[in-house]
């Protein structure tokens, strides 16, 4: 695949992310504990690796794009 285990499973994880943020009325943080990513350090870091933004920048983009 060219990634790592690693760098898959945070993916797969972002990607559910991305889902959860869209679908569902959850905070940031409460995403990032669904996910498996209670530290928000680390989650703003690997959303924005895989999205070039904020999760927060994300939901509005998607949001507003879907109107």
């Amino acid at each position: 695949m060219g990634i790592s285990f690693t760098e898959y499973v945070n993916f797969r994880k972002i990607k559910t992310a991305e889902q959860l943020l869209l679908t569902r009325d959850l905070s940031v943080s409460e995403v990032g504990d669904r996910i498996g990513m209670p530290n928000m350090a680390h989650f703003y870091k690997m959303f924005k690796r895989f999205n070039h933004c904020s999760p927060k920048e994300f939901q509005r983009k998607m949001l507003a794009w879907g109107r």
